[in-house]
């Protein structure tokens, strides 16, 4: 039995990955509140004003 305890060694990656899981959750967390926010809205609004009047009659357009 005691030689079969010592053979056991600890992996101390997963500590690693968890670590990184927790950092991308974090970054996730931060861009999915980028998202959210208002007031981008008017830059929205110039950039779909912007857009030939072609593409807003025919959205199909663009397939062929």
């Amino acid at each position: 039995y005691a030689s079969r305890v010592r053979s056991i060694v600890n992996d101390p990656s997963k500590n690693v990955s968890s670590r990184e899981v927790a950092r991308l959750k974090k970054m996730i967390s931060y861009w999915k509140e980028q998202a959210g926010r208002k007031g981008d809205e008017e830059e929205l609004e110039e950039i779909q004003e912007a857009r030939p009047a072609s593409a807003k009659e025919h959205p199909d357009s663009r397939l062929s």
